[in-house]
Order: C-alpha cells, then sequence, then structure tokens
C-alpha cells in the first residue's frame, strides 16, 4: 500500500487538505567545485601563502606563464561553503580572509585558474583547479 505522500512530486508539500506547489531547485547551479589536482599544505603553509604561484604545492605550470586570477572556495566540515574571487597571482584581503579562517581538516579549492601564456589568447588558458587538505604541522 502506498503512502500518501508517496504520491507527490518532489515539487509539492501537503498540508492537510491544502496542497501547495514549491518550485523545484535546478541542482545543477548548486554544484560545487571539484578539485582536478589534490595535494596537502601545512597550516604554517598556508598561512605564510601570498601568491597562487608555483610554490603552492601541486601547482606546476610551464615557465613563462603568469597567473590571471582564480576563484577560492573554503569548504569547512558541516558549515557553509565560502567564496572569493581573486585576480592575478597575488592574494587579495578577501581571499586572504577565506584562509586566515581556515583551519586543519578544511579544504580550500582554487578554482577557474586562468594563465597569460604566450598564444592563450585574450581569455588565458585554463589551468583547472587545485584542491588543498590543510593538514597539521
Amino acid at each position: 500500500m502506498l503512502h500518501p505522500f508517496q504520491l507527490l512530486r518532489n515539487s509539492m508539500l501537503c498540508l492537510g487538505f491544502i496542497f501547495l506547489l514549491l518550485p523545484t531547485m535546478n541542482s545543477s547551479k548548486l554544484r560545487l567545485p571539484v578539485a582536478t589536482v589534490e595535494a596537502d599544505i601545512t597550516f604554517s603553509a598556508l598561512q605564510n601563502l601570498k601568491a597562487l604561484d608555483q610554490s603552492a604545492p601541486g601547482f606546476k605550470y610551464q615557465a613563462g606563464c603568469q597567473v590571471r586570477g582564480f576563484n577560492l572556495f573554503l569548504l569547512r566540515k558541516k558549515q557553509d561553503t565560502l567564496g572569493s574571487n581573486n585576480p592575478g597571482a597575488p592574494i587579495n584581503t578577501s581571499t586572504q580572509q577565506l584562509i586566515s579562517m581556515a583551519k586543519i581538516g578544511d579544504r580550500l579549492i582554487f578554482d577557474n585558474i586562468r594563465l597569460d601564456c604566450e598564444g592563450g589568447g585574450a581569455q588565458g588558458v585554463k589551468w583547472g583547479s587545485l584542491g588543498l587538505t590543510v593538514v597539521p604541522d
């Protein structure tokens, strides 16, 4: 025998005999970035990170390229994900605030990393994303 709630669609809510139609959320817009390269970073090394360059663990690119910009996401357990946009390689104030909030066990995802390289065009070369897990010193 079917339970009455099994007859309802995901976008309907039953309150007594009144049915409310709720807008269904498009889950494709709520995706978190997934890192293409994963590495660990010690807590002290993260606090001393002043720019996204080849000194960051796992982040390697060809000589002659420079970082044009990136987005940073801080993923913390049981809390909302926070994000920041950073133009250029030097870490700006809003990105530095996210980095200072990171604790051991948190993940930082540098997403949409763009590089300026010869022949890269006006949009730059897309590097991918870098995921760093904060580990103890």
